[in-house]
């Protein structure tokens, strides 16, 4: 559904400047708008009706609790310049292990935010924080309650 959307969207904002000036772009967002430009239109509206389904789902949680905690990342920090992670045995893009836990909530249109959460293994990890629209001014008293009682 992320890269579908995601992808199809932004080949439309770039598609003219792609086929124009490629220099212009970092190769590895070249390659990514490439393969965007590719994504089928049915493919797209289906991801679109998705979207809506999980747009529900998530208002239909939130309207049950105040907000979601949830890890940010699946992954600790990869070394700079590491492109993909062996995870579960499969290799992963470190981009897409990165936005695997955030992306649902852009694609809803949800409040969302990112705190310090601790240490493991020597390396800081984050919790994102997700509201109801409407609800910011609360997100940010808990993230920074969270960010009060973690930073003791």
């Amino acid at each position: 559904m992320y890269s579908a959307i995601q992808g199809s969207e932004a080949y439309a904002v770039h598609a003219d400047r792609v086929a124009r000036s490629p220099q212009l772009f970092n190769p590895e967002v070249l390659d990514r708008l490439h393969h965007a430009g590719e994504i089928r239109g049915w493919r797209y509206v289906r991801a679109v009706e998705a979207r809506e389904s999980f747009r529900r789902q998530a208002a239909a949680l939130l309207d049950r609790y105040d907000l979601l905690a949830l890890p940010a990342v699946a992954v600790l920090a990869p070394p700079i310049g590491v492109r993909n992670l062996d995870i579960g045995g499969a290799r992963v893009p470190v981009r897409d292990a990165l936005l695997t836990l955030t992306s649902l909530w852009n694609l809803a249109g949800l409040p969302a935010l990112s705190v310090p959460a601790g240490i493991i293994g020597g390396l800081p990890v984050g919790a994102q924080l997700i509201c109801a629209p409407g609800r910011e001014e609360m997100l940010l008293a808990y993230a920074d309650r969270l960010r009060a009682a973690l930073s003791g």
